[in-house]
C-alpha cells in the first residue's frame, strides 16, 4: 500500500477526495478493476498477497452483488486465487479519477468459467488525479526534429509532458518536436506518436554529452490522454513508480 499512500498525500492539496454512491462512478460491463486482498480483512488471518491484479466487470445487481471475471493471465500459477469470505481492496480508474472501495468475496463460480460474486460496494471514495502528476520512468523513445530522428530516453512522464535525455541538440525553447514511444497496458504495447514543444533545456550533470529537455505534449487526442493516464496509474499501482 506504500504507493497509494504516496499518491493520496501528493494530491491532497490539489484535489477533493469525496464519499460517493455507486452510480457516481458509472461502472460499466467490461471495465477493468484493480483488486488485491486486504491483508487485515481476510477471514482466515493476514493474507500474504500484496499485489493488485486486473479483473473485468461482467455485471452487477444494484444493492446485491458485483460480478467480476478473472482473465486467463490472472489465473496462472502464483497469481491470486481469491477465497470466499475474503475482503478485497478495489480500485477503478476512469482516466481522470481514482475510485476505491472494499468488498467481500461472497461466491466463487468455477463452471462454465470462473467468475466471482462480490458484495455490493457500500462506501466508495473518489479522488481526481491532477493533470501534472509526474512519475519517474525509463522509456526508450524516438525523437524527430528538423526531419532528423534521434534515440532518446524518457526519464519522467506525465499526461501533459515529459523529461527526455538525448545526445542531440534540439535547439531552443519553443521548438516543435515529435516523439514516439511504447507503453505497456494490459500486457500489450501501445505505441504513442505525439507532438511536443520544448519548454526547458539543460546539460546533464551525470552524463557527458547528454542534454535534458522538458517538453510539453500538444494536440493530444482523447485516446492518447487516456493511454497516458492509464499507464501512469498502472505504474503507480503495479510497479511503485515514484512521483516527481
Amino acid at each position: 500500500m506504500q504507493h497509494s499512500i504516496q499518491l493520496e498525500s501528493s494530491t491532497t492539496n490539489n484535489n477533493l477526495s469525496t464519499s460517493l454512491e455507486f452510480d457516481d462512478i458509472r461502472l460499466k460491463v467490461g471495465d477493468k478493476l484493480q483488486v488485491k486482498a486486504n491483508p487485515y480483512g481476510k477471514k482466515f488471518g493476514i493474507s500474504p498477497r500484496s499485489d493488485y491484479c486486473t479483473v473485468h466487470v461482467i455485471g452487477y445487481l444494484p444493492e446485491k452483488t458485483l460480478i467480476i471475471h478473472l482473465p486467463e493471465t490472472s489465473r496462472k500459477p502464483g497469481n491470486p486465487s481469491f477465497l470466499e469470505g475474503e475482503q478485497l481492496l478495489v480500485r477503478f480508474f476512469n482516466g481522470q479519477c481514482i475510485f476505491s472501495f472494499n468488498v467481500i468475496v461472497e461466491h466463487v463460480v468455477k463452471l462454465p468459467f470462473k467468475y466471482i460474486h462480490l458484495s455490493f460496494p457500500r462506501e466508495i471514495s473518489g479522488q481526481t488525479i491532477r493533470k501534472s502528476i509526474r512519475i519517474k520512468s525509463n522509456i526508450e523513445a524516438k525523437i524527430s526534429f528538423n526531419d532528423q530522428f534521434y534515440d532518446g530516453n524518457i526519464t519522467n512522464l506525465s499526461a501533459t509532458g515529459a523529461e527526455i535525455a538525448i545526445r542531440a541538440d534540439l535547439g531552443e525553447k519553443g521548438n516543435a518536436i515529435g516523439i514516439v514511444f511504447d507503453v505497456e497496458l494490459e500486457d500489450k504495447a501501445v505505441s504513442l506518436s505525439l507532438h511536443a514543444l520544448i519548454r526547458s533545456s539543460q546539460i546533464s550533470k551525470n552524463e557527458i554529452g547528454v542534454l535534458i529537455y522538458g517538453i510539453e505534449f500538444i494536440q493530444l487526442t482523447s485516446d492518447q490522454i487516456a493511454a497516458l493516464r492509464n499507464y501512469i496509474y498502472k505504474e503507480l499501482i503495479d510497479n511503485h513508480c515514484k512521483i516527481t
